[in-house]
């Protein structure tokens, strides 16, 4: 798995209101950024032209600058087992460039939070409630690695027989 990091995922305006809610939950937070990570499975290594053309396709809106190491970290990915719209399409448009080596891309946001007094993990917790959605995202503290290109087989289908088998 290749990751990539991107450019910037929020704009100077969401930014600062969602500095403002983290503040509500935690006044020691002072400063928060975020950053779009890719995700690429591939099959094989990408030559030199593959690898251009692939960070040609993954340049888009304002670069970012490299974030500070002494920040805490909470990054924000789909969850296990799901494909989002976006890696379809970003997907389909690398195959179509010629990067048949691609399996799929994945897009995902590294937050970084900068607090005046070390976060706990509880603390991280409670702040990773407003930067993600629990139906179609995962949080990932630290520097966990996200597992999204996992395959599993799939289960035997079940049958309940609910008027035999169900509640009275």
């Amino acid at each position: 798995m290749l990751k990539i990091s991107g450019t910037y995922a929020l704009s100077d305006f969401r930014l600062k209101k969602l500095l403002t809610q983290l503040q509500e939950l935690s006044p020691v937070v002072s400063a928060v950024s975020a950053q779009f990570i890719h995700f690429v499975d591939i099959d094989c290594e990408l030559d030199e032209k593959e690898t251009g053309i692939l960070s040609q396709l993954l340049a888009y809106g304002e670069v970012q600058v490299k974030a500070n190491d002494a920040q805490d970290s909470i990054l924000v990915v789909p969850r296990s087992g799901t494909i989002s719209p976006w890696s379809s399409k970003a997907t389909e448009i690398a195959q179509r460039c010629g990067l048949i080596s691609i399996k799929r891309i994945e897009r995902g946001i590294q937050y970084s939070v900068v607090a005046n007094a070390p976060l706990t993990v509880e603390a991280k917790t409670q702040l990773a409630t407003l930067l993600h959605d629990r139906m179609t995202q995962s949080v990932l503290l630290g520097s966990a690695e996200p597992d999204l290109f996992s395959h599993h087989s799939p289960k035997p289908l079940v049958a309940i027989k609910l008027i035999e088998q169900g509640r009275a």
